[in-house]
């Protein structure tokens, strides 16, 4: 369990060293993020990928653990995840400083820039009612 803390500790500090580095990822730290992705892998069981990208580029990738139990596949860089809303609240930031830097409306319309985004409704969908979970289209797992 301490392993683990650690491990998301570094996730979440990792980035903020980059800034003012001279070298964005001495060669020490791949085998550091090697052992702490694998230390809560069990042999045969599930695991994760974890990717490091600096100005646009990745700089590191890993892959640890089995994609697939029941046919022994491991996960590698095809895999993918379903990482339900993780992405929610950095996509919401970035519509708010588009919104912010006057690249978009909030009142706008999404099919404005996505018109093939349910055609088949005629009441407009306002950006701010995506943001805020209140355009009243059904959640995806409910359809």
């Amino acid at each position: 369990m301490r392993i683990r803390s650690l491990f998301r500790f570094l996730l979440l500090c990792f980035p903020l060293t980059l800034f003012g580095q001279a070298d964005p990822f001495p060669p020490a730290w791949a085998d550091s993020l090697r052992v702490l992705l694998r230390a809560d892998v069990p042999e045969g069981g599930p695991g994760g990928a974890l990717g490091i990208v600096h100005r646009g580029e990745v700089i590191f990738e890993d892959y640890a653990g089995l994609a697939d139990l029941e046919a022994e596949a491991p996960i590698g860089p095809a895999t993918r995840f379903n990482i339900a809303s993780n992405a929610k609240q950095f996509t919401a930031l970035c519509v708010l400083r588009l919104a912010e830097e006057g690249k978009l409306d909030l009142q706008d319309d999404i099919r404005d820039y996505l018109p093939e985004l349910l055609p088949n409704i005629d009441t407009a969908l306002p950006i701010e009612n995506l943001l805020t979970h209140t355009s009243g289209i059904r959640d995806v797992y409910n359809l």
